[in-house]
């Protein structure tokens, strides 16, 4: 296995193929050598090795209304500016979206000091040196005092709390597990941010524009499914490490999902697709059924509720190789293969309870559609701003192009949005 070693004024990239060590969570570890004062990172396929500072001599304040507690932040910051600086190289080395860069400052906090409430004081320090804009939250319940990040996020989060001040919205994270989280109290006591720091800082930007480059195991899988009375099947693999980065993303609003970079494994398959589409010399319709069926049958469903994992947004390349996926995951794939392979930009339609699309169709394509619907009565459109659109429904089962699950037909959509 090839090795790059980089050095650092206080530390060592190292980057491998391969994990080093085990955890319930495959993306981080801890580990601290015997006889060693430094503490190791392991940061997806990352090692990084840091030179704990020298906090001797701070007083580290617990209450957050302290007249010291700001001053404190401060001092610690600046006793942490090497240990900055390696990280800033680390994230920068490995692609980091903005919310993986906070990952690896919670990681390196957390290997710096042990106790919660110092975690606390030693992350907000990082993240001082950040363009991100973060506070301290405590909440008091009868039992004891929860302290939590509160950060600054530039778009709408699903399954956590949130906090407004000064019109910008602080989402709330334990930072235990790195994860948001909802309010335990009412009673919620905020460290105070300045006018000038809110002008200096900004929201967290969730955007996933770029990608790491994952390494060890892969997930291998086989795509099976019938289109047009012919059998299809393809295989396509990814790294154990992307899905466990999908998976533990934070769940957003979902037409952000329709506007994501494509992933390799995505990428490949989509130029299977278009490959076989050009074959075959699939009509536009035939075309638009090909991918409708493979999102719908090479697929399987089931209802989020029904999963351990619950309710939740997939990415597109992570629906391919989950083990079960429901109606917006589907759609979401579906939109993006439509837009990859056939250039059409799709309209989402969403309902309180589901979610489907609809394709705008063109002169050429009306005839097409006239033809199909001699066959299938079923078969209709929509008007959207003026404009006629074929709805297509991924979950819909042993139905076409054009149909409308009968459930949805009277039903009102919620929100309709244009596929970026």
């Amino acid at each position: 296995m090839k090795k790059i070693l980089i050095n650092l004024s206080i530390g060592i990239i190292l980057l491998s193929n391969s994990l080093v060590g085990k955890t319930a969570d495959p993306r981080v570890t801890l580990e601290k050598p015997k006889g060693n004062p430094q503490v190791v990172v392991h940061f997806y396929q990352v090692r990084v090795l840091i030179q704990p500072p020298n906090l001797e001599g701070i007083v580290f304040q617990r209450e957050l209304n302290d007249p010291n507690f700001e001053a404190m932040i401060s001092t610690i910051s600046s006793r942490l500016e090497s240990v900055h600086k390696v990280l800033h190289r680390v994230a920068d080395s490995l692609r980091l979206s903005e919310w993986w860069r906070f990952q690896l400052y919670l990681q390196a906090a957390k290997s710096i000091e042990v106790n919660d409430e110092r975690v606390s004081h030693v992350l907000l320090a990082l993240l001082e040196k950040t363009p991100f804009n973060a506070t301290l939250v405590q909440e008091s319940t009868n039992q004891k005092n929860i302290r939590s990040l509160a950060l600054a996020i530039k778009e709408k989060l699903f399954f956590a709390s949130n906090l407004e001040y000064m019109n910008s919205y602080f989402y709330l994270i334990d930072i235990k597990s790195g994860k948001f989280h909802t309010l335990s109290s009412t009673q919620v006591e905020m460290l105070p941010i300045s006018q000038e720091k809110m002008n200096r800082k900004r929201p967290m930007d969730l955007r996933v524009t770029d990608m790491p480059d994952f390494g060890g195991a892969t997930i291998k899988k086989e795509w099976i499914w019938r289109s047009g009375g012919k059998l299809y099947a393809l295989k396509g693999e990814i790294s154990q490490l992307k899905m466990a980065f999908y998976a533990a993303y934070p769940q957003r609003d979902l037409p952000t999902y329709f506007d994501m970079i494509f992933g390799e494994s995505l990428f490949s398959l989509a130029d299977s697709l278009a490959s076989i589409i050009q074959k075959e010399k699939k009509s536009s319709i035939e075309a638009l059924q090909f991918l409708h069926d493979f999102v719908t049958y090479a697929l399987p469903y089931k209802e989020d509720k029904a999963t351990e994992r619950g309710e939740h947004c997939s990415f597109a390349e992570e629906t391919l190789f989950d083990e079960y996926s429901d109606c917006e995951d589907r759609t979401i794939l579906l939109a993006l293969l439509y837009k990859k392979i056939l250039k059409i930009r799709p309209i989402i339609l969403e309902y309180k309870d589901h979610v489907s699309l609809a394709i705008p169709i063109s002169k050429a394509d009306l005839e097409q559609f006239t033809i199909a619907k001699e066959k299938n009565n079923k078969m209709t459109l929509l008007k959207f701003e003026s404009k006629d659109y074929l709805p297509i429904d991924p979950s819909f089962f042993n139905s076409t192009i054009g149909e409308i699950n009968p459930l949805f037909s009277k039903r009102k959509t919620e929100r309709i949005f244009f596929v970026p």
